[in-house]
């Protein structure tokens, strides 16, 4: 039995099941045309067959209106989004009871390549943070707006470094199927570019030729252009990874498929941690005018201010694990602190908001009467309800696309101008949608017949005007 076959059992299990879901849409990996994508991540389901595409997290497990679970749920009722939960859940473990998924060291090991292409990422990366501290000593780097040089300089050193872990973990991804001599070449050259843009920021600075951008004096302008540079080789690295990863590597599948993980875990376990950021910001000089005392005093150098390149296969040293865990206590006091202050915050928005209601004339009024809004929303009109993502009542599109796949091609054409008629009064669609006195928002009635509420409705109208015209 095929994927196909299966996913069609797991929608409709039998042929006399009335629930005919039709749906084309995009998963999360999408590249580009439809009809040739290389990862086949364009969908085409129809009358509860899968045509092609693969199913992942954004079909199955997000909360979107093309989610096929949220699409039997609005046209099919509950049993039958329950049903196809059910089934799934059941076939996913006896799979892998049977086939197996597991997850080694080896999976993770870089290649020379890999390794190769890194270096190269850093030495331009840093080269191009250099220039920028020159600027700055030069007078000649030019401050962000409403940043001084110094800030700016963060800002463009910042950019830089997280640049080249990204293009580290695209090497990563390209290399992971070849020797792996070949990734970690290509980590070496992303380092090495990094680096380099890095060095010309630090002697702009220096020369004073790194001009601020608005609003930031030089240094501020430095340390944006030196972030921005190293977060582009982060990213280039991983990257760099994807292009070169095997399509049965287990790190892979899981972030492909969105269960566990993502490209980003990838790149930072093969290629680059990357830069580590403190409240947006490289490493603070809390030292005497150095992040830390093992380096020289107003040190600008990515080295100095967090950049780690090693990746966690390799190791961190020690001031590089110093710095991650400087990133790691931000989100522990996040996580301890916010949930305090947001939790707070929605008490007080429910405490103040619990005794609002629509009444039956439509008016949204407080328990002792007063009006709080004439209508609704200003519309009237329930979101849980609607079925388009784009503001409209209802989702047309896939209204014609269902038609057109379980009627006649001539009642399907009667149906394109009764839509188009629908569709200019809206007045049948729009009633079903709107939020009336003494419901509960989001609350969905029994669907019935297998048939999508809103083909239900036209299917209604149209036989009305079937009859009387004939």
């Amino acid at each position: 039995m095929s994927f196909f076959q299966l996913v069609e059992l797991i929608i409709r299990p039998d042929i006399d099941s009335k629930i005919n879901l039709n749906l084309s849409t995009k998963n999360k990996s999408y590249t580009g045309n439809e009809e040739f994508c290389v990862k086949d991540s364009y969908v085409i389901i129809r009358n509860s067959v899968l045509l092609c595409g693969v199913l992942d997290k954004a079909l199955l497990g997000s909360g979107s209106k093309t989610n096929i679970f949220h699409i039997l749920l609005h046209d099919y009722g509950e049993d039958a989004a329950v049903d196809a939960m059910w089934r799934l859940a059941r076939m996913a473990p006896v799979f892998l009871s049977n086939r197996g998924f597991s997850i080694g060291i080896g999976d993770v090991r870089p290649s020379p390549a890999l390794l190769k292409e890194k270096a190269e990422l850093l030495k331009t990366g840093y080269k191009v943070c250099d220039e920028y501290i020159e600027s700055l000593k030069n007078g000649q780097l030019k401050a962000q707006p409403g940043c001084t040089e110094h800030q700016t300089l963060e800002a463009l050193i910042l950019k830089e470094l997280s640049a080249i872990r990204d293009h580290a973990g695209q090497a990563c991804l390209r290399n992971l199927s070849r020797p792996s001599s070949a990734l970690l070449k290509e980590k070496a050259e992303l380092l090495k570019t990094g680096y380099k843009v890095c060095d010309e920021y630090i002697e702009s600075l220096k020369n004073g030729q790194l001009k601020a951008q608005p609003g930031c004096t030089e240094h501020q302008t430095l340390e944006a252009l030196i972030l921005k540079e190293l977060s582009a080789i982060r990213d280039h690295a991983g990257q760099a990874c994807l292009r070169n990863l095997s399509r049965h590597n287990a790190p892979l599948t899981m972030a492909v498929c969105g269960s566990k993980g993502s490209f980003i875990n990838i790149s930072q376990m093969i290629a680059c941690v990357g830069q580590q950021a403190i409240s947006g910001h490289r490493p603070p000089d809390g030292f005497e005018d150095r992040s830390l005392p093992h380096f020289e005093r107003r040190q600008k150098t990515p080295a100095a201010k967090g950049f780690v390149e090693n990746s966690f296969y390799s190791g961190l040293t020690p001031t590089e694990f110093f710095f991650h865990t400087m990133g790691g206590r931000e989100g522990l006091v996040d996580t301890a602190v916010k949930t305090a202050e947001t939790g707070y915050m929605q008490r007080r928005l429910v405490k103040c908001l619990e005794d609002l209601c629509v009444n039956y004339d439509g008016t949204v009024r407080s328990s002792v009467g007063d009006i709080i809004e004439f209508t609704f929303g200003e519309d009237g009109l329930d979101p849980a309800l609607m079925e388009s993502t784009d503001g409209c009542v209802v989702d047309f599109k896939h209204v014609l696309e269902h038609i057109k796949n379980t009627v006649p091609y001539v009642i399907y054409l009667f149906f394109c101008v009764y839509i188009c008629i629908d569709a200019e009064n809206n007045s049948s669609s729009y009633r079903r949608v709107v939020l009336r006195g003494g419901e509960e928002g989001g609350k969905k009635g029994d669907r019935g017949g297998g048939e999508p509420p809103s083909t239900l409705e036209l299917c209604k109208n149209w036989g009305q005007n079937y009859d009387t015209a004939t």
